[in-house]
């Protein structure tokens, strides 16, 4: 009975370090297969998560790149524009030249010494007396109207033949008379002549100024 009880005792052993050695085994393996899936899965993982680096580098990129170019452009305006001093200075136009005309003196004029003029008589405006003394002289039956410048009614009447009718007036005397030849007419004691251009038929309108006949003018008497 001992030597069956040492020899299962020696097979148990046995077992014992195939199990221990198939569990070493086993956790090689099971170790093993988890670092090759392990580094592979973490290099896999990492090209998943650089895209998304990338895709946000690309988006922050824009702005960096405006403000570049807003700050490129301000600094560009802000560049002071270069002075007329910095560059030559253009030419100068040239003064046209001035163009001369040539004027021909103009003929001195030989120099007019006025001569006294004789004394001439000035023309003397026509002086009118204050008062008018006018006789009508009638050879034949007349009627006779005779008005002075303010319009008053100095005659207004039938004279008879034979008979003499005197008047005095403020010139101009306006005189109508109905039958011109039967009537002589006096101013001033001087016989006055009836202009014929005033006489229509044996109707006579004449205004009398002074004694010259020549001052008798035509007249309407009303």
């Amino acid at each position: 009975m001992p030597i069956v009880n040492e020899s299962l005792a020696f097979t148990q052993k046995k077992r014992r370090g195939w199990l221990l050695v198939l569990l070493l085994l086993i956790a090689v393996a099971a170790i093993a297969i988890f670092l090759l899936k392990g580094g592979p899965t973490e290099r896999a993982d990492e090209p998943a998560e650089s895209p998304q680096s990338d895709e946000e580098a690309v988006l922050e990129t824009p702005p960096v790149v405006a403000g570049t170019l807003l700050a490129s452009s301000d600094s560009q305006q802000s560049q002071p524009e270069p002075s007329a001093a910095a560059g030559p200075a253009p030419a100068a136009a040239k003064p046209e030249p001035e163009v001369t005309m040539a004027v021909a003196p103009e003929p001195e004029l030989p120099a007019v010494t006025s001569t006294p003029a004789a004394d001439e008589p000035a023309p003397s405006a026509t002086i009118l007396p204050d008062v008018l003394d006018v006789a009508f002289s009638f050879s034949q039956d007349s009627w006779i109207e005779v008005y002075d410048a303010t319009g008053a009614q100095l005659l207004y009447a039938m004279g008879r033949a034979g008979s003499t009718r005197n008047v005095s007036g403020e010139p101009p005397l306006r005189v109508f008379v109905g039958l011109v030849g039967a009537v002589e007419v006096r101013v001033g004691g001087e016989v006055f002549a009836i202009p014929a251009q005033r006489i229509r038929g044996n109707v006579a309108r004449f205004v009398i100024e002074g004694r010259n006949p020549g001052n008798a003018l035509a007249g309407e008497t009303s």
